[in-house]
């Protein structure tokens, strides 16, 4: 709702500061926040993934465990080697789990003060934009329209803002890459499954964008 008011503002012919163009897509104010912080944005996803990845070698490796110490084969033992991992004693078991456990707290600490210091940044911009334009209204503007109101929900408004931010944009770029590293590393196992799951894939992200899509209207409304 802020963003779609921030628009009405922006498209008034005596406040324009950006193109009409721009005015009608809200991707406007994400593309210019990643503009202005580049290097910070792709730091934190970066750091994202990788947490990602040490997230899913944890269970992979407590294969290896089984592997050493009962002297019994399983599937993570043989992914784990396949990744690229071979572990000789239960000791360097040890230290391999205890270092992905510190490397995952660590990175999970950076990258969640990280979102959180990204999303604070993007609702800054666009409140610090609505401010300016909201003190700047006509009288006449506010003796007709009960804009008030929307002073005491700004703090509902921008939260859902920064979620939509960080775990929509910036989580969902994270877990894209995530996937698409995980179909490859399954792909050079096996092929087939793979096709089949890229297709269920495939399938299921058309069915959630024309659900999304017949919603729109309504939510809208």
């Amino acid at each position: 709702m802020v963003i779609r008011l921030l628009i009405y503002l922006l498209g008034n012919e005596h406040l324009q500061v950006i193109s009409k163009a721009d005015m009608n897509k809200k991707e406007h104010f994400v593309s210019e926040h990643i503009r202005k912080n580049p290097f910070s944005f792709a730091a934190i996803l970066l750091a994202g993934f990788v947490n990602s990845c040490v997230s899913f070698l944890l269970p992979v490796s407590i294969g290896e465990f089984f592997t050493l110490y009962f002297h019994t084969g399983s599937s993570k033992g043989k992914l784990l080697s396949f990744l690229g991992l071979h572990l000789d004693t239960v000791q360097e078991f040890y230290l391999l789990f205890i270092s992905l456990l510190i490397l995952k707290t660590i990175l999970s600490f950076l990258e969640g003060i990280g979102s959180y210091w990204q999303g604070e940044l993007f609702v800054k911009d666009i409140r610090e934009k609505l401010f300016a334009f909201q003190i700047n209204w006509h009288p006449d503007l506010l003796s007709k329209n009960s804009y008030g109101k929307y002073l005491l929900r700004y703090s509902n408004d921008m939260k859902s803002i920064q979620n939509y931010f960080t775990r929509g944009i910036m989580d969902g770029i994270k877990n894209l890459f995530f996937i698409i590293t995980g179909l490859f590393v399954l792909a050079s196992i096996q092929l087939v499954l793979t096709a089949i799951l890229f297709s269920i894939l495939l399938i299921s992200v058309a069915i959630i964008y024309f659900i999304a899509k017949y919603q729109k209207p309504s939510i809208r409304t």
